[in-house]
């Protein structure tokens, strides 16, 4: 039944897609145009856009491969390389729509562990479509509304080969875990700034639906742990909200940049597959977990500087608190990062 009616939804909105394609209304140069309405919020997790980022993380057992290190924080870099390839876009006096090619790589990096400098986890991420539509309303209160929707979103992750062979050499059960999926995603917007330096507060509200919640987040392979201890998914939705705020004046913002804060608030899985700890005696000790429901909360504040309209760097201080993001380690509910993200958004 949930896939009969993810095709329906698939279909009615590619129906309308094409429709408006069609009509007489649409001129020439549509085509690999970059789209200036209904971009990423930057506080979001998957936003295909590049973030630099350093900070201190929270520091457990499960992915420190330096026992001697006993400090609760330490230094990791967390960054991502994504974009958004274009294929149509194109606006009319009330309405724009859009349509693009998502991808995304992001990288859990150890940078001051002396040994190796292990990369602890890297996750790619590829939506074969994204549609974008907005439209203007006559409102003082709601400027527009619009909607995102990707049909077919791939997600695959893995741990760093230093800290797998770790694992094995602690005699983990749980050497690695396959955290691959496949998911699709619609979300609801208002108030978009439509990439105009304006005073503008926006919201978007959101899930992502697993396509095939037999299968599940992950899988797990006899050969790299013991699949005694797994039990199958059975949450197959991941609901969110985020709130975004731009700002060119007052005492934060300045010429050619502006404040802004952005707000990102999930609902993920914690995954259901045991959690390991090292005793007083750096003895490993299993503590059992259940699949459950995370709240996690990103936030972002700085400043937007602008070189052209449709080109924006960032410096920004980041805070993070929930559900360990990074592969495999998302059966941990409890995660932390303080640093500054340098983004950059076409």
């Amino acid at each position: 039944m949930r896939h009969f009616v993810f095709i329906i939804l698939f279909f009615n909105l590619n129906s309308f897609f094409f429709t408006l394609l069609a009509q007489d209304s649409l001129v020439a140069n549509i085509y690999f145009k970059q789209r200036n309405f209904g971009k990423p919020f930057i506080a979001d997790r998957y936003a295909p856009i590049v973030k630099l980022a350093g900070g201190i993380g929270l520091n457990l057992d499960e992915y420190n491969i330096n026992i001697s290190r006993k400090s609760k924080y330490i230094l990791y870099n967390e960054s991502i390389l994504g974009t958004e390839l274009p294929i149509i876009q194109k606006s009319w006096k009330h309405k724009s729509l859009s349509l693009s090619i998502p991808v995304s790589f992001s990288v859990w990096f150890d940078f001051t562990e002396k040994r190796t400098s292990p990369i602890l986890n890297t996750d790619y991420r590829f939506g074969a479509l994204e549609l974008n539509f907005l439209k203007t309303l006559k409102s003082n209160s709601i400027k527009n509304i619009g909607f995102k929707f990707i049909p077919f979103f791939h997600e695959s992750t893995h741990i760093g080969d230093e800290l797998t062979i770790s694992r094995i050499h602690d005699s983990i059960p749980t050497a690695r875990v396959n955290v691959s999926y496949e998911a699709m995603e619609f979300a609801v917007f208002i108030n978009d700034p439509k990439n105009i330096i304006i005073k503008n507060n926006s919201i978007k509200v959101g899930s992502k639906f697993l396509l095939n919640p037999k299968k599940g987040w992950y899988t797990v392979s006899h050969i790299e742990a013991d699949t005694t201890k797994f039990s199958p998914s059975i949450r197959w939705i991941e609901p969110y909200i985020h709130y975004q705020f731009q700002n060119p004046e007052g005492l934060l913002a300045g010429k050619n940049k502006m404040f802004v804060f952005s707000m990102a608030l999930s609902f993920r899985v914690q995954y259901g597959y045991p959690i390991y700890y090292r005793d007083d005696q750096n003895n490993i000790i299993e503590k059992k977990n259940n699949e459950t429901y995370k709240p996690s909360i990103n936030i972002l504040a700085g400043w937007r500087f602008h070189y052209s309209p449709l080109s924006t760097f960032g410096m920004y201080f980041r805070t993070y608190s929930g559900l360990n993001y990074h592969g495999q380690f998302r059966n941990i509910g409890k995660y932390q990062f303080f640093g500054i993200s340098f983004i950059y958004e076409n």
